[in-house]
């Protein structure tokens, strides 16, 4: 343990902290359940991913997510461990100490973007076969129910989602860096951007699996349907770029991951170099 009891403690230090380990614990086996539960919804999915067929082959589909669920925890413990570890300039002990609710708000924003591109990949490359139904033809409101239920408006909503999911990012994210000195004090704010960034990375990682399981459901399909696959998916990261460049243009070009512009560097070796000068007092630059 750290000899001082006010030190923030590296990793090694904290998984001897039962309760540090147990929330990491718990985050997977809700991860490892929602994955199960996904399956069952909407049942098994293409044996085959980058057009490999996967069919009595050792990695199944099946297995093939679970290492997709594997990633995805690794990217948002990996995010929030780097962020709570990092001295941020300008913040004391206090402002850097991890706390539950921040961590909680941390966690629900990177979850929700993991259970979103989880039932993403399954809905659009599933066989069939599991439990969620639509809606029947009984009833007033019947035939508009099973509409709303049908498979087309089902990958609507998906891609609605994800232009949604995007333009949060996009807004909480310029939000926080337009005033990143005075926010990454706040750890309640630092937690909300850097969900946006566990977000950013997921889907990353989501685009890979999505092509991976999406070669084999293209292949023989007509060159009008392919035009107008990838028009969509060029429209998404036109859309993107487009929000990074604005972000930037309207902040300066402030570093995501790094320290606040404008912040003087501290002297670790000489903290007394690190105060401002009071009225009157001499500085190297105006003593003659």
């Amino acid at each position: 343990m750290s000899e001082n009891p006010n030190d923030e403690l590296n990793t090694g230090e904290s998984l001897k902290d039962s309760a540090y380990v147990l929330k990491w614990v718990v985050v997977l086996i809700v991860m490892g359940s929602i994955n199960l539960i996904l399956n069952r919804s909407y049942g098994p999915m293409r044996e085959d991913f980058f057009t490999f067929d996967l069919t009595g082959r050792f990695l199944t589909s099946k297995g093939i997510m679970v290492i997709f669920t594997l990633l995805m925890f690794a990217i948002i413990y990996g995010v929030r461990e780097w962020t709570r570890m990092k001295e941020f300039s300008g913040t004391t002990k206090d402002e850097r100490k991890e706390e539950f609710k921040d961590f909680m708000i941390y966690i629900i924003i990177s979850l929700s973007t993991y259970l979103y591109a989880s039932a993403y990949i399954r809905r659009k490359f599933n066989t069939g076969g599991g439990e969620m139904t639509g809606g029947g033809n009984d009833g007033i409101l019947g035939n508009t129910v099973a509409g709303i239920s049908s498979t087309g408006f089902g990958t609507l909503t998906l891609y609605v989602g994800i232009l949604v999911i995007i333009l949060n990012v996009i807004t909480n994210t310029f939000q926080y860096l337009r005033n990143k000195k005075k926010n990454q004090k706040d750890k309640l704010l630092r937690s909300i951007y850097f969900g946006q960034i566990s977000t950013m990375l997921q889907f990353l990682v989501a685009v890979f699996f999505v092509a991976g399981f999406g070669m084999g459901a293209i292949k023989g399909q007509s060159s009008g349907k392919l035009g107008f696959t990838a028009l969509k998916w060029l429209i998404l990261v036109a859309f993107c770029i487009t929000g990074i460049h604005m972000i930037n243009e309207a902040t300066g070009s402030e570093n995501w991951f790094g320290e606040a512009k404008n912040i003087p560097p501290v002297n670790k070796n000489n903290p007394n170099l690190n105060a401002a000068p009071s009225a009157g007092e001499s500085t190297p630059e105006n003593t003659p």
